[in-house]
């Protein structure tokens, strides 16, 4: 990974802040470094990829590689909860994400204290 990413556990919550320029590949290679080394364990329940200190620059139409990647590990990954906090304009591509993919368990939030406040309740 060339990209600097933080990595932390609290509670069942994985939480992975991106910093820079967020790029398709930066996504990918963020999820193959976890699943490589066994970041994702099966009492989390969660992953929040925090955006605020990045940008965000997947086009709409890389988003859906994003299911792709999420299918090709589905006993490492495909458990949690996936969670963005991504400023606007960018959370509207998420959203069409989620619309476009109702089977994928995502959701996005312009802040940690909304996503936070949502988990407390799922």
């Amino acid at each position: 990974m060339n990209k600097p990413i933080s990595y932390q556990i609290q509670n069942s919550i994985l939480i992975r802040t991106f910093y820079g320029e967020v790029y398709l590949q930066d996504l990918i290679d963020s999820v193959e470094y976890m699943v490589e080394h066994s970041i994702v364990t099966e009492e989390l329940t969660s992953m929040i990829s925090d955006f605020t200190q990045a940008s965000f620059l997947l086009t709409k139409e890389e988003t859906q590689h994003l299911r792709t990647l999420i299918l090709k590990y589905p006993l490492s990954i495909g458990h949690l909860n996936f969670i963005q906090i991504i400023p606007t304009p960018n959370i509207a591509k998420t959203m069409i994400f989620k619309e476009q993919n109702p089977d994928i368990n995502t959701r996005s939030f312009s802040t940690i204290k909304g996503a936070m406040d949502w988990l407390a309740h799922v």
